[in-house]
């Protein structure tokens, strides 16, 4: 995972799936939003997941962004983690029984993405 000064600050708007979720990102430039979605990198989430990322996003209403090379799925969506101090989205998941982490996540992605065929 990356994590520098230029951080982005975001909030949470929905959870799409167990491990993705739609993120409003503010963008400095123009002083708007821009809204992503993020599947949630290095876990596998089951289905009760849902209600504990809405927990944990309630009470950390302004997390930072960490994404993982700014790589994105197969599916567009980047993949990343949600921080605030010291609380880590995935962690917190881990540790509520809610997903297991998948130390395979990186080679699966790139796997994917390696071979997905380019439209002729």
């Amino acid at each position: 995972m990356q994590g520098n000064e230029d951080a982005l600050s975001v909030q949470v708007v929905r959870v799409t799936m167990p491990d993705t979720l739609l993120l409003r990102v503010q963008t400095p430039v123009t002083q708007g939003h821009s809204s992503i979605y993020v599947r949630l990198f290095g876990v596998d989430c089951g289905e009760d997941a849902r209600k504990a990322i809405v927990d944990w996003a309630e009470v950390h209403p302004t997390p930072t962004l960490l994404v993982a090379d700014w790589l994105r799925d197969c599916y567009g969506r980047l993949l990343g983690d949600l921080v605030d101090g010291t609380s880590s989205l995935c962690e917190y998941l881990v540790t509520q029984g809610c997903a297991e982490e998948n130390s395979e996540h990186y080679q699966e992605v790139v796997g994917d993405l390696l071979k997905a065929e380019e439209p002729e």
